[in-house]
């Protein structure tokens, strides 16, 4: 009894040791050798589960273990060793990227039920990553259009849904790179068309400024050289008003003169008259004289000489008295005439120095104008000038702008071509023309 109840407990190293003879001395060895036995199994077990427990399925029972037993402890060791071999083979596959891997080996029970469950997340894995690989390799030939169409849950269904999420965001921002493309492509012809009216124009402009400004210059000069010939004639006019002013002070000194003639003439005259008095009354004294030196006779002959004499000397003066008369008359009228021409000589210079003063004023008005009008066109000369350098500068800002415009042409082919690659489906395309909007997941 104390064995078995040992046994009972689990207690296999209790034995019957009592001395006996006959069918108990049989009976104890029975039960000892039962014992025996069952310890022995026991062990067997112990390092069976102890394997287990280790991880390690290919432990096997002992061959002295009762077949029965053993065989059915192998089978399943053996079982549980090709299922979690086949289950490594599988997850060691998945690990380096083969999805295609399966559980293969006949199972029953929890492990055939572990066996679907895992080729059937293998399968899915499997297809998912098959899709997703599928969409990678059309992407990367620019075909943005493929979708991963499979039904999966829970954390590859969320994967799909980014994937699919993603390729149509990417699709959205393909077309409006497009879109953008050939706005940058349109944008970038009319700009190039512009900058080259654009530096056309302002060479243009520049041409006509630079002559614009040549002429400018030669008329400045023309003005500066008018403004001194202007104020020449001031200093010709200012001279020649003081010689009309010199002139004037002369005729009015000449009137005066002639003035002074004329008065000393009707002098003269009166005494050349006085002189023709004298001379009648010595003609006539004289012939008195002769009347009674003829009457004297002989006695009065020296003195009738004498009257002859003085008669013909009052003779000659008479006429010497009338020419000089003449002569004074003549004077008197040519002085006269000279005096009156002097007079009108002393009017015409007085109307001349009016003219003056106001020549004078005009050409001191000319010079002031033309000195503004000099300052005033360098002034604009100036601005002329600063027109033509900024022209110039637009000139080098359009070629410059044009080169930039050419580029930036350049470079929108060259995005159009590079967007050109990806391929979008017809659906998205039309429909994302009117979307800014992108997809989430």
């Amino acid at each position: 009894n104390g064995v078995t109840d040992a046994v009972a407990e689990g207690d296999f190293s209790q034995r019957i040791t009592v001395q006996l003879k006959g069918e108990l001395a049989e009976l104890k060895q029975a039960v000892n050798a039962s014992a025996d036995s069952v310890m022995f199994n026991m062990e067997q077990l112990d390092a069976i589960m102890t394997a287990l427990q280790a991880g390690d399925f290919s432990a096997r029972m002992d061959t002295r273990v009762e077949k029965n037993l053993r065989d059915n402890i192998d089978q399943a060791m053996q079982t549980m060793d090709s299922a979690i071999g086949s289950i490594g083979r599988v997850l060691g596959a998945m690990s380096e990227g083969d999805f295609s891997q399966r559980v293969d080996v006949e199972l029953t029970g929890e492990l055939h039920q572990l066996k679907q469950r895992v080729n059937k997340s293998m399968q899915s894995v499997d297809r998912a990553v098959s899709e997703i690989v599928e969409v990678s390799v059309q992407q990367k030939s620019g075909d943005l259009a493929h979708r991963i169409e499979g039904e999966y849950s829970g954390q590859l269904g969320i994967l799909k849904n980014s994937m699919n999420a993603t390729m149509g965001n990417l699709e959205h921002i393909m077309m409006k790179m497009r879109n953008a493309a050939d706005t940058i492509h349109g944008a970038a012809d009319e700009i190039v068309a512009g900058n080259r009216n654009l530096s056309s124009n302002a060479e243009k402009q520049a041409s006509s400024l630079e002559e614009t400004a040549s002429s400018m210059t030669q008329i400045s000069g023309n003005l500066s050289q008018t403004a001194e010939n202007a104020q020449y004639a001031k200093q010709l006019s200012d001279n020649a008003k003081r010689v009309a002013e010199s002139g004037g002070v002369v005729v009015r000194q000449a009137i005066t003169a002639m003035e002074d003639i004329n008065t000393s003439s009707a002098m003269i005259a009166n005494i050349i008259d006085v002189i023709n008095d004298l001379a009648f009354q010595t003609n006539l004294l004289a012939l008195n004289a002769a009347v009674e030196s003829a009457r004297a006779g002989a006695q009065g002959r020296g003195f009738a000489v004498v009257a002859s004499e003085v008669g013909a000397l009052a003779g000659r003066s008479a006429t010497a008295a009338g020419e000089i008369k003449e002569l004074i008359e003549s004077s008197v009228n040519k002085v006269r005439a000279g005096t009156e021409l002097v007079n009108k000589s002393g009017k015409t210079l007085d109307e001349i120095m009016t003219e003056m003063d106001s020549v004078q004023q005009v050409v001191s008005d000319i010079a002031i104008s033309s000195k503004d009008q000099t300052a005033g066109l360098a002034q604009v000369s100036r601005a002329v000038n600063d027109m033509d350098a900024f022209t110039q500068n637009n000139v080098s800002v359009a070629e410059t702008a044009n080169h930039s415009s050419d580029t930036m042409k350049a470079k929108a082919a060259d995005l159009d071509k590079l967007v050109s690659f990806f391929k979008v489906s017809a659906g998205q395309a039309s429909g994302m023309r009117d979307q800014d909007g992108l997809k989430t997941a």
